[in-house]
């Protein structure tokens, strides 16, 4: 897995074990990933804010694809060529923790990686991935709790409807 996070480049396939049409909109999401986090390529605020849009509009339609695009992030963060590509890769991950959180299965190794970039990484970027950690943390929370309230919801709709019999 690290030498997949570290890796420069397009990619052809997901990082993780998707569908066929989950790897296909993987591919396309990092396309669209990679010109956000150009270091060579100034994208307007108009641009940045589709192309973000687009992503959290695909991974909310698709659950699945939240996990493959924090990797593919972290990807980004690590393999940015200039601080500039850097800064811009940690924005973006910090704007992606505020639309939605990583799996409970995944959630442990993101925060353990923004941690450690958040006590260890160089003084530009260090606020940027504390302010990425905590506002992943309030968006898992959220999460957490919408997914609760849905499982009491659904609970209390087959008890009404089982005893309608």
């Amino acid at each position: 897995m690290a030498d997949a996070l570290s890796v420069d480049g397009a990619l052809t396939t997901s990082l993780l074990r998707l569908t066929s049409d989950q790897t296909n909109k993987s591919v396309k999401l990092h396309a669209l990933l990679v010109v956000l986090v150009s270091d060579t390529d100034d994208v307007t605020g108009e641009t940045f804010a589709a192309g973000v849009q687009k992503i959290a509009k695909e991974v909310i339609k698709r659950e699945e694809l939240a996990d493959e695009m924090y990797l593919q992030i972290i990807r980004a963060t690590r393999s940015a060529a200039s601080d500039r590509g850097r800064r811009k890769a940690w924005e973006l991950v910090r704007v992606i923790a505020a639309l939605f959180a990583p799996s409970r299965d995944f959630i442990g190794f993101v925060s353990e990686y923004i941690n450690e970039v958040a006590a260890r990484g160089s003084s530009d970027i260090q606020p940027l991935a504390r302010s990425a950690l905590q506002t992943m943390k309030r968006t898992s929370k959220s999460a957490m709790r919408l997914t609760n309230q849905r499982l009491r919801k659904s609970s209390r709709l087959r008890v009404v409807k089982s005893s309608e019999w």
